[in-house]
């Protein structure tokens, strides 16, 4: 990943970004936290070069796979159905309208 991908994922200027990979100047909390979960790692694991990130065995990439190919279908159901959004399929999106109180 270059330091122009990095500054753009985690909403931060190429400079900004190019000063602390130098070590000119010190991370935010915040920016180690948006890294953190762009890599799928933890804060420790990121500071110890020694750590590997976990990997999901077999089993749970097989079950996330298929969660999501469950959102594609859906998705898919509903662009067929003529939906913009998910909201149009709510039954129960209008039933408050008319309890409102000023």
């Amino acid at each position: 990943m270059s330091g122009r991908d990095l500054a753009k994922a985690i909403g931060r200027g190429e400079t900004y970004v190019r000063d602390r990979i130098n070590d000119d100047k010190e991370w935010a909390l915040g920016d180690i936290e948006r890294m953190c979960k762009l890599w799928h790692i933890t804060p420790g694991q990121l500071i110890d070069c020694n750590s590997v990130p976990s990997v999901p065995d077999e089993e749970d990439l097989d079950a996330i796979a298929a969660r999501e190919q469950e959102k594609l279908e859906q998705t898919r159901r509903f662009l067929r159905e003529g939906y913009g959004i998910a909201a149009n399929t709510d039954e129960h999106k209008y039933e408050h309208e008319d309890d409102q109180t000023a």
